[in-house]
């Protein structure tokens, strides 16, 4: 190990020798659908991205992982922040769609103001106008789902019979608002799932009449109201009929499915099971996207509940409500594990062998602390996320004052891997902050990049760097540690690291 420091960086030498795919590396399976493109999404808020950092980290996982962000912003509002957030992603090369539609009585829309007040309607129209405006502008081929969950969400004036009565004539004012900007976006329809098969029907008859028939339909059954009373079978029954109903009543458009990582309202969390279940259902009924919900609000996972569904990583605990709570800051394995899944079932091309696992163990990493980047074959530097990635708060996923592991999964070998006849190199570049009140670096490592059904998740990963440093140490392809036993990582300085 070769080191050398100044009074701002230092350079720490480990080699990978050998081949980079080690021969006990697990191979996923193959994937299951081979008509590509198929797209893979996240399904995000844009209030959060007020957070640069947040909004960073976000942007680096989607983007290397080559993901869809679908983004719901109520028609005329904010409209700086959305195009804000639209700039970043599209600088970054990300393809975002937008949720828009939906109307509310708080702000004086009701179906029957916007079907008989021309003046509500034009307000509310000139609204999703503008919006599309500034969407177009971005991404002149891009997707505009309509309405959220209905009814759920909007104000109708009542349930089902509401939207098959009025759905058509406020959709097709909608519609034809997107189109009128841009006929070249694709527009969707969002219809509470629950409702499909009831709504569909008579709706879709509507819709065909004004000639305004979606482009693609949106569906978001979330299995936790089904799983716990009537079983995975049976929820996947439910699930199939459901997509198979949206395509067959809109003429054979095509459905985009957004699934379930995380705790929903009524304390389930899903399994590694359920999850796996959801990717596998959405496959057979030929879904085109799947996606996963970055849900936003904090719920406590509720074991009697789930009984023997066994919730993978249950919500326990508290966080900190004043810093960014969602799915991707924590509990987060869910949503990896979901995406994973679906990129090992849904590329042909995401090869594991391919693939490795960056591990960074430390303590006292508070949130949106310390940038880590990675040197690509080209020399540019790559930024990969924040090493304080979690929010704080008493929960097994903070590390503001506690020791454990980030793990920064499925990386590109051919783009970071710098190879030499039958040697290795990773180099790693970590830029701490001016006020950082000193985090610590025990270990960084190179790790294969282990398929879903070997899952490690990071609090996991903490446990076995505690439990079992051995075993974690002979599956690495590269590591460095400090002696005695951490590096203290100083404020207002840049660490580059190479393997």
């Amino acid at each position: 190990m070769k080191r050398i420091l100044t009074t701002f960086l230092f350079c720490i030498i480990i080699i990978i020798a050998g081949s980079v795919c080690p021969p006990n590396t697990v191979q996923a399976q193959e994937p299951i659908y081979n008509s590509e493109p198929f797209e893979s999404f996240l399904w995000i808020r844009s209030r959060d991205y007020q957070n640069k950092r947040y909004a960073r980290t976000v942007m680096a996982f989607a983007e290397r992982h080559d993901l869809t962000l679908v983004m719901p912003q109520y028609s005329g509002k904010n409209l700086d922040n959305f195009e804000g957030i639209l700039q970043m992603a599209k600088e970054r090369g990300i393809f975002v769609w937008v949720n828009t539609g939906w109307f509310l009585k708080r702000d004086g829309y009701t179906a029957k103001k916007l079907l008989n007040n021309l003046d509500v309607r034009a307000n509310f129209i000139s609204g999703i106008t503008e919006l599309t405006e500034v969407y177009s502008k971005y991404y002149p081929n891009g997707r505009v789902v309509l309405l959220h969950e209905e009814p759920r969400v909007s104000s109708w004036g009542g349930g089902v019979k509401k939207v098959i009565e009025h759905g058509p004539d406020i959709f097709k004012h909608e519609f034809q608002a997107v189109k009128s900007v841009n006929p070249n976006l694709e527009v969707g329809l969002f219809i509470n799932p629950y409702d499909i098969k009831r709504v569909y029907p008579e709706l879709t008859k509507g819709l065909e009449k004004y000639n305004v028939m979606p482009d693609f339909n949106f569906v978001d059954f979330y299995r936790g109201y089904r799983d716990p009373a009537h079983g995975i079978k049976t929820t996947n029954q439910q699930l199939k009929s459901q997509i198979k109903a949206a395509r067959q009543h809109t003429n054979g458009r095509p459905v985009y499915y957004l699934g379930e990582a995380h705790t929903i309202n009524n304390n389930y969390t899903p399994s590694k099971k359920a999850i796996n279940e959801t990717v596998a259902v959405a496959m057979d009924t030929d879904v085109k996207a799947i996606g996963w919900y970055i849900r936003t609000k904090y719920r406590k996972t509720s074991p009697e509940l789930n009984n023997d569904l066994q919730p993978f990583l249950s919500n326990e605990g508290t966080v900190d409500t004043s810093q960014v709570t969602n799915t991707f800051t924590f509990s987060r394995d869910r949503l990896v594990y979901g995406v994973m899944k679906t990129l090992e079932q849904t590329r042909s091309q995401f090869e594991p062998s391919q693939k490795f696992d960056l591990w960074v163990t430390g303590k006292d990493f508070d949130f949106n602390e310390g940038g880590i980047y990675l040197k690509t074959e080209e020399g540019d530097w790559d930024f990969i996320g924040y090493y304080g990635t979690y929010v704080g708060g008493s929960n097994p996923y903070s590390l503001s004052d506690k020791y454990g592991t980030v793990i920064y999964h499925a990386l590109d070998r051919s783009r970071y891997l710098t190879s030499e006849e039958d040697k290795s190199t990773l180099e790693i570049k970590i830029k701490t902050d001016k006020k950082s009140d000193g985090a610590t670096l025990h270990k960084v490592q190179v790790m294969p990049y282990q398929p879903t059904d070997q899952y490690i998740s990071a609090p996991e990963a903490g446990r076995l760097q505690t439990q079992n440093p051995e075993y974690v140490n002979s599956k690495s392809l590269g590591i460095t540690t400090w002696r005695p036993d951490y590096f203290k990582l100083k404020a207002d300085s840049v660490q580059t690291i190479s393997f």
